[in-house]
């Protein structure tokens, strides 16, 4: 070994005869032997882990230790990766350093623990009788930050038997800490979990039973219980959970108000069978304590009234079937109160009263009960016969006032006329005033401002609470709903085209950002900032037709009936809530009849698949190139000899013509067009709309400002006829 603080020299001597001497490679190097620190646990799994450290050796002996658990490793570098472990459970690892030429070191010590296995089966027990280790897979990080040390931890109450115990002082004022026991699969009926609690001073506490981990509730133990000064033991009958797996979760509420040693306390968690539940019931005075069935209760915890208390008998392992005991303490009332009236001058008898000649407040006598052998006091009010009496009296939420032969528990007043046993009406009215067990009270304040309430400046918009006692006693909370007005808020907004928001009287109907300095609430400058989106209309034009007799067939117009060329409109709402328009322009299709004459030298005329042989007028029903009904007359002659049949249909063109287009006309009139022909086009109906003389070839009938189908005919001198048809779109 050489001092790090002092210089060396090295000197090389060497001696040779005929052989060379060679020397290389001359190497100074400090040799490190440091103890192992700042251990890191990764890769922790439920039967694994790797533990790395820092720190200079050339090798490290490792030793490991855990129930039914030993392994020695030797390894160079620093970390090792343990294998073969157990769920659930904790492990002490002890690390050695080694190095050539440097005296052993102690080994440093590390403690880790695996991770939790699947879900416990019942029966399941935890004591918590391990001294400063919270049992495995007991879940302590839910709920608000805070410091671990205030957490639930294990406390020893004697050197062999502990419980769990949290900090209610110590943490911030309303803090919430979370606490969830390990998962217990409840495999078949008859099971109970149970639990030992106590909070003789701290914040309320609750306990619930969850089958998700803790992320929902499906049962509640315990809701906000406080002064509980001695060891209760709260129960669930686990049969309606069969075939799922429960956890207790917990949940605690810290109050720095509160004096030191305000703790919430927890023992003795089970999942076990139930042998019997034995109930067990008993009259004590108020003010003494109860001893008996196994249970010693102290005066304090108990009230007026039926007190009910709850015991686990145990196994001798904790695993074997439990009795439970319930125990309902009765403590009678030691004050009775009454009222009564007395007529002036004669002396009054009455609820045990003999010879009291004057109206007076609180005559009191004591009873004993022969049933209980607890005393009690009679309290007398005995007032002078009155025409009208008017009482008032305060209680505290809960509690009531007998009135008129009925319990009043509401604030009110209560009207009562009754003959007192002396035969004198009286009229009694109760003005009663219950004090509530919640006061809200509701403040606003500008941004920046600040309300005191419960010893604290609050500064934000919410909910605060805080727990206080009047003068009669009645605990009663005060909730404080505080808004602070922000200086400038923001308002996004979506309007259809043609509306509009208002503020201040002034319209917003463009789409923008706005700055809108708004009337002072509470006394507060504000400033609104707008963001408008205005929705463009939407509208859609389609054009369609109707046959004449028929409805419409257009979508989102079916079934509607026209009777003429006409626009109709409909008006939809869009998924954004805005309007939109559909127009549909609709041609009236009237029913299209067509009138031919033919004459034809032989006895046969085919015509519409029949073969006629008989002159005279015929009729075929057909559809028109829109789907509308159509009719053809035909007026059929036979003629006699072998020359051509006379054509009397005419040729129109084009056809269909358009508004206010010319259209053409031309017969089988021969080379040369016949004199004195004049020409008709009418409507439907049979109304001229358009007459004259024959003066060119083709003949034009010109541009017609309706739709709808016409009939063309002209008319030669010697009275024959020439019919077409003319459809104008």
């Amino acid at each position: 070994m050489v001092d790090e603080e002092k210089e060396y020299s090295i000197g090389i001597r060497g001696v040779t005869t005929d052989s060379p001497l060679y020397m290389d490679s001359l190497v100074i190097k400090a040799v490190a032997c440091d103890a192992p620190s700042m251990f890191e646990l990764t890769n922790v799994t439920v039967n694994s882990a790797t533990v790395s450290w820092q720190g200079s050796a050339d090798k490290y002996y490792v030793h490991v230790d855990g129930i039914a658990f030993s392994e020695d490793y030797e390894v160079t570098e620093n970390r090792v990766h343990i294998g073969n472990l157990a769920g659930s459970s904790q492990y002490t690892m002890y690390v050695r350093p080694e190095c050539q030429d440097v005296e052993m070191r102690d080994s440093a010590v590390f403690s880790f623990s695996t991770l939790c296995d699947d879900a416990a089966n019942a029966p399941y027990y935890e004591r918590f009788d391990r001294p400063d280790v919270l049992p495995a897979c007991w879940n302590n990080a839910g709920g608000d930050e805070m410091d671990d040390a205030y957490r639930w931890n294990v406390h020893m109450e004697t050197a062999t038997d502990g419980c769990l115990r949290f900090d209610s002082h110590d943490n911030t004022y309303g803090n919430v800490n979370i606490l969830a026991s390990p998962s217990v699969d409840v495999r078949e009926k008859g099971y109970r979990l149970s639990v030992e609690y106590k909070n003789p001073a701290g914040g309320p506490l609750s306990i619930y039973i969850s089958t998700d981990g803790g992320e929902t509730y499906a049962d509640t133990l315990l809701s906000g219980v406080q002064y509980c000064r001695e060891w209760n033991t709260v129960s669930a009958d686990m049969d309606r959970y069969v075939g799922e797996s429960v956890s207790m979760i917990v949940k605690s509420e810290s109050n720095y108000s509160l004096s030191d040693g305000a703790y919430h306390y927890l023992d003795n968690f089970r999942v076990v069978k139930v042998a019997e539940v034995k109930g067990y019931e008993a009259t004590i005075c108020y003010g003494q304590p109860y001893s008996g069935f196994g249970f010693e209760i102290s005066t304090s915890d108990l009230n007026y009234g039926d007190n009910v208390f709850s015991r686990i008998a145990e196994s001798a392992d904790g695993l074997l079937s439990d009795t439970i005991y319930e125990l309902t303490v009765h403590v009678p009332f030691t004050d009775y109160y009454v009222e009564d009236v007395m007529v002036p001058g004669q002396a009054y008898s009455g609820y045990g009263f003999e010879g009291i000649t004057e109206a007076g407040r609180d005559y009191t006598r004591t009873l004993r009960s022969e049933v209980t052998g607890c005393d009690s006091t009679v309290h007398l009010n005995l007032a002078a016969a009155v025409l009208s009496v008017e009482i008032s009296d305060t209680v505290c939420e809960g509690g009531s006032v007998m009135f008129c032969g009925e319990e009043r528990t509401e604030s009110g007043d209560y009207t009562c006329t009754e003959a007192n046993r002396y035969g004198v009406d009286s009229t009694t009215v109760l003005h009663l005033t219950v004090l509530p067990s919640e006061v809200v009270r509701r403040d606003t304040v500008c941004e920046g401002d600040w309300v005191d309430f419960g010893g604290e400046r609050r500064t934000e918009s919410g909910v605060y609470e805080a727990d206080s006692v009047n003068a009669l006693g009645c605990t009663y909370r005060t909730v404080l709903e505080l808004t602070v007005l922000d200086s400038v808020s923001r308002v996004d907004t979506t309007v259809c085209h043609g509306r509009y928001v208002e503020y201040g009287g002034v319209h917003y109907s463009e789409s923008g950002e706005y700055r809108i300095s708004l009337p002072a609430e509470h006394g507060c400058d504000r400033v609104l900032l707008l963001g408008l989106t205005v929705i463009a209309a939407d509208t859609a034009a389609y054009s369609g037709h109707a046959c004449e007799g028929r409805p419409l067939y257009e979508a989102g117009f079916a079934g509607t009936m026209v009777y003429g060329d006409t626009v109709l409109y409909r008006t939809d709402r869009t998924a954004c809530g805005c309007d939109s328009v559909t127009r549909l322009d609709v041609t009236y299709i009237p029913k299209v009849e067509a009138y031919d004459t033919v004459r034809v030298p032989d006895k046969v005329y085919e015509y519409d698949g029949r073969t006629l042989t008989v002159g005279g007028d015929y009729q075929s029903d057909g559809i028109d190139v829109y789907g509308c009904d159509s009719v053809h007359h035909l007026h059929l002659e036979f003629t006699t000899g072998t020359g051509a049949a006379d054509a009397v249909t005419l040729t129109v063109v084009p056809n269909p013509v358009g508004l206010s287009v010319t259209a053409y006309v031309d017969g089988d009139w021969g080379v040369e067009l016949p004199e004195g022909m004049r020409i008709e086009v009418t409507d439907v109906s049979g109304r001229t709309v358009y007459a004259g003389d024959v003066e060119e070839r083709p003949v034009p009938v010109y541009g017609i400002k309706s739709r709808g189908v016409y009939l063309v005919r002209i008319i030669s001198p010697d009275g024959m006829v020439y019919t077409g048809r003319l459809i104008v779109k």
